[in-house]
């Protein structure tokens, strides 16, 4: 996965637990989730930290 190389830190990126390709990139207070379908990231959502994971 190359996201790294626009300065995101590795850190920020972590995989979903029960959930097959499935992420979440954090951004202050924000984050975004997406999941991967062959080399290509597709983001389902973009919200702030306190009610992504509702």
């Amino acid at each position: 996965m190359s996201l790294n190389s626009h300065g995101q830190h590795a850190d920020d990126i972590k995989k979903l637990k029960g959930y097959d390709n499935h992420y979440r990139i954090r951004v202050g207070d924000y984050r975004i989730l997406f999941f991967r379908e062959d080399d290509i990231a597709k983001i389902y959502d973009v919200s702030h930290r306190s009610d992504v994971y509702k």
